[in-house]
This record gives C-alpha cells, structure tokens and sequence, in this order.
C-alpha cells in the first residue's frame, strides 16, 4: 500500500468518522431544538393561563370598586337628601310668621326656662323677639326673665343662662337633637 492510498483511506475514515459526529450533533441538536421548542410551549400556556387569571382578578376587583363606588354615591345621595331635609325643616322655623314664631319661642321658653334665666337671641331675632314681648311672656310665666347684652352665632333660637349652666335650644341644636331621634325612621320612609 501506497503512503497516497494510506493517506485516501484515513481521509475517507476521517470523513466518514467525521459525518457520523456531524449527523449526531445535528440530531442532538434537532432534539434540543425539540424539546426546548416543547418547553416553550409549555411555558406560553402557563404563561397565557396565568395572564387569563390576573386578567379575570383585574376585571374582578375593577366590578368591585365599581360596586363600592355606587354604593358611595348611593349613600351619599341619600346624606344629601336627609341634610336636605332637616335644613329644610330649619328654614321653614325661620321662614314662620312673627307671631308663629315667638309662640314656638315662648313654648321653649315655658318649657325650659328657669327663674333668673337671660335669654340669649341671634342679632336676626332682636326685631321679632323684642323687650317688651319678653316682659310680657315673664309676666305671665311668673318669670324673672330679660335679654342678656349678647347674641349667640345661630340662625335663630335662644339660650338660656343663669349661673349653673345654659341650655342650647338654637334652631341648629334643637335641629340636631330631632335629627339623632329621627334620621333612622325618615330614612326608612325616604328609602324604603
């Protein structure tokens, strides 16, 4: 054997040792590719679900707060509707006629009042309430009853004051009082 023919057939083992490794890494690599590709797919559909499950807790929590959010609104239209009614009830006290008025006054005044009391007025009142309907209701209350020198910050009403302690019977605080005993059933009544 010639050192050429040697030289051919190391070259033809080589090259056909050399297609066996070629063809056994392309196969290996066609499997990785496989698999990987395989893996992937697995992933984008984890991957998929998983988005179509935050989606649908998206969506989930948006319906809540929307829910919550009308029942605020709900809510607060109905705070609005009972304020309006209780201002309502003061305007129509202060919208009553002189003399409708000083009766709602003067049956405070019989109510609560005490011998010695000063009854306070808002600076509104000081023409409807004057000195002399006073002396005249004291009188007949057997009262020893006369303005104070001051005005209370109220639309209208009246404080009483002697020495122990005052009583708040302003349209605001009386509003206030009839509200905290009624606001429940005029909801009930107002809403159903």
């Amino acid at each position: 054997m010639s050192k050429e023919s040697i030289i051919e057939q190391i070259g033809v083992q080589a090259k056909a040792e050399a297609d066996k490794i070629v063809a056994a890494a392309e196969e290996n690599a066609k499997k990785r590719i496989q698999a990987a590709e395989a893996d992937l797919s697995v992933e984008y559909q984890n991957r998929l679900a998983s988005l179509g499950e935050e989606a649908e807790l998206s969506v989930d929590r948006q319906k809540t707060l929307l829910g919550l959010d009308a029942q605020k609104a709900e809510l607060n239209a109905k705070r609005t509707t009972l304020d309006d009614v209780y201002v309502g009830v003061k305007t129509k006290i202060m919208a009553l006629r002189d003399d409708d008025y000083r009766k709602f006054i003067a049956a405070l005044i019989k109510k609560y009042a005490e011998n010695g009391d000063r009854v306070i007025i808002c600076q509104a009142d000081s023409a409807r309430l004057d000195k002399v309907w006073l002396e005249d209701l004291a009188f007949d209350l057997q009262l020893d009853l006369r303005f104070a020198d001051e005005y209370h910050g109220d639309v209208g009403g009246i404080i009483l004051r002697n020495d122990k302690y005052d009583k708040n019977l302003t349209v605001s605080a009386i509003i206030n009082e009839v509200r905290a005993l009624t606001e429940s059933e005029a909801a009930r009544k107002l809403f159903g």
